[in-house]
């Protein structure tokens, strides 16, 4: 699973854009993104160990706001 840093959308695979950089035929570049808003700025979703929410980033093993409430 991943996790959109943009628009925070949770996807299983990332789709590909496709940028010819303005040649006429291949090679082409092959680009992963965001499925929902296209961007490039995703990263491997992480399961908090306390609630199971899917997160870009864990502090702890927890997500932020199991950790605000353990340690805030």
């Amino acid at each position: 699973m991943y996790i959109c840093n943009n628009c925070g959308s949770i996807f299983d695979e990332p789709s590909t854009v496709i940028e010819t950089h303005g040649l006429d035929c291949p090679p082409y570049e092959h680009i992963p993104v965001c499925p929902e808003c296209e961007d490039t700025d995703f990263t491997e979703a992480q399961e908090c160990e306390r609630c199971g929410e899917l997160v870009a980033e864990l502090e702890d093993g927890l997500c932020p706001e199991c950790h605000g409430d353990m340690y805030g």
